[in-house]
């Protein structure tokens, strides 16, 4: 999926569906939220509604919330707080996690979503980040959305993605609505790099 996602390959028409976009990030906060108790932290889903549809990638989307959930986990202050938020306006669905944590400093935001760039200059406290957001701006944009990042140190960041909607008259050829659920290796491997801290 890491591959898919940041390369220049299209996403493969049997991987794209409609999906509740809001159970997605409901099913991955379930399955994470023992590994992350373990680590004296806390995670939640906010949302207004509980159900937003959405076409696309359900296992890039994800890859991408993994991807986040992992940075503020590297970031987050003792007994900190993770939420995943998501809602919609006419044009697009916005997924966001925010933490408050450490923060990144203004100089390091400038080109953290380029690849590896800012593993070259991460120090100790903020280690990790690079990849992870390279991965997500990738998704979103294979999704034809975009990421935006806001952050202030000693108070927390927040990433969000914003993802346009489609038309549903999309022809498919995965079945609608078809739930993909990541499996435990899968959430070990995106989150082992965390889990030794």
């Amino acid at each position: 999926l890491t591959r898919l996602a940041t390369t220049g390959t299209e996403i493969p028409e049997r991987m794209k569906g409609y999906f509740n976009i809001v159970n997605t990030c409901q099913m991955l906060t379930q399955k994470v939220q023992s590994l992350i108790k373990r680590l004296g932290l806390s995670i939640e889903v906010k949302s207004k509604t509980d159900r937003i549809t959405f076409f696309g990638s359900e296992e890039l989307i994800c890859l991408a919330l993994m991807k986040l959930i992992s940075n503020s986990i590297k970031n987050s202050k003792e007994n900190g707080n993770i939420r995943e938020c998501v809602y919609e306006d006419e044009k697009n669905v916005m997924l966001s996690v925010k933490d408050d944590g450490v923060g990144i400093p203004q100089f390091k935001l400038n080109g953290i979503f380029e690849f590896f760039k800012m593993n070259m200059n991460s120090d100790k406290d903020n280690r990790g980040l690079g990849l992870g957001l390279f991965t997500v701006k990738q998704v979103a944009a294979k999704h034809g959305g975009n990421v935006f990042i806001e952050s202030r140190e000693k108070v927390g960041t927040s990433v969000t993605m914003a993802l346009p909607k489609k038309s549903r008259s999309v022809t498919l050829l995965r079945s609608p609505e078809m739930e993909y659920i990541p499996s435990k290796y899968d959430i070990l491997m995106e989150l082992s790099d965390v889990l030794t801290y």
